[in-house]
């Protein structure tokens, strides 16, 4: 046992040592932080297998905003996808894309997020909005942010508000 971790800990020390949560973008949690977040993802888990999914998805986001770990952001796009809510599902799939691509993506669970978008994409409108630099986008009276953003929205009629300066 002792080879291993001498080996082990060789390996990183050639690799130029452990990776920092800072140097990877994310900010470092406490081992309690992480302990409540996989308490949750559980609890969710076995919500999810009794046919629970609103309990199931609220557990998952609170888990994330816990521990903002991409695998989450799967779990929850697959219970708006269960709930038939297909902007939010096709929303959180692209989320934990970006995320996967950044590491800390499972190859199977991206190609599977893959898969799952192709009959999502027919269902939703993907909608980027630009405009002056600093200006405000709303979509049916809801502020997205400021231009230009990115939103996935149900197909049909909107109102598209672009407005220079902040609204609040």
């Amino acid at each position: 046992m002792k080879r291993i971790w001498i080996l082990m800990l060789a390996l990183v020390l050639a690799q130029g040592g452990l990776p920092r949560a800072e140097a990877r973008g994310q900010v470092a949690l406490s081992p309690a932080q992480k302990r409540e977040a996989v308490r949750l993802d559980r609890r969710a888990y076995k919500a999810w297998r009794k046919g629970n999914i609103k309990g199931a998805l609220k557990l998952w986001l609170e888990a994330y905003s816990r521990w903002p770990k991409p695998l989450l952001l799967f779990n929850v796009a697959l219970a708006y996808e269960q709930l038939k809510d297909p902007v939010r599902a096709v929303s959180y799939l692209r989320d934990y894309l970006r995320q996967a691509a950044r590491g800390g993506g499972n190859a199977a669970i991206v190609a599977q997020a893959h898969k799952r978008l192709r009959p999502l994409r027919k269902l939703v409108a993907v909608l980027t909005v630009k405009g002056p630099k600093g200006s405000s986008v709303l979509i049916d009276g809801k502020p997205l942010g400021a231009a230009p953003v990115e939103v996935v929205i149900a197909p049909g009629a909107h109102v598209i508000l672009v407005v220079k300066g902040r609204v609040r």
